[in-house]
């Protein structure tokens, strides 16, 4: 469907994309991380525009650079943060700052890098926060930091 055609939609449509983009937002990270366009469907559409917006970008630099900082710090034993594989965290951080910078410079980088980026840090079944083979999260912090720098 053309961008034009989506102006004589309601107004209701528009504002139900948009619940069904935050409701699925996982899912639809991850199809758009995997390289899925954008306007494959409206909640694609509307999680892209969320993702490419400034405010996202920087909270996910802020996330990720708060991430390496705590695993390079004691850990702290009774806190109600979700653990975190602090091993693999450091040794992935020059390319988690890398995806952070990238994060943040303008224009911003593909959302295909910011939706791997969103993935990384609130993904449950991820390699930040599940065990998976040694190197798993740096491996997938260098792939969203290429795609972020390739543009």
């Amino acid at each position: 469907m053309a961008a034009h055609a989506d102006m004589n939609l309601p107004r209701s449509w528009h504002v139900l994309a948009r619940l069904k983009a935050f409701a699925s937002r996982l899912e639809l990270d991850r199809r758009l991380a995997s390289g899925t366009d954008p306007s494959a469907s409206r909640e694609l559409a509307c999680r892209a525009q969320t993702l490419a917006g400034w405010r996202a970008r920087h909270a996910y630099a802020d996330g990720l650079e708060r991430l390496v900082h705590e695993a390079d710090a004691p850990p702290h034993p009774l806190s109600a943060a979700a653990p975190v594989q602090r091993d693999e965290v450091q040794a992935a951080r020059s390319d988690l700052l890398r995806l952070a910078a990238a994060l943040r410079a303008e224009p911003g980088p593909p959302v295909r890098a910011v939706a791997a980026a969103s993935l990384l840090l609130t993904d449950g079944t991820g390699p930040l926060f599940a065990e998976h083979r040694p190197g798993a999260l740096r491996e997938a912090a260098f792939q969203a930091a290429f795609h972020a720098e390739a543009g």
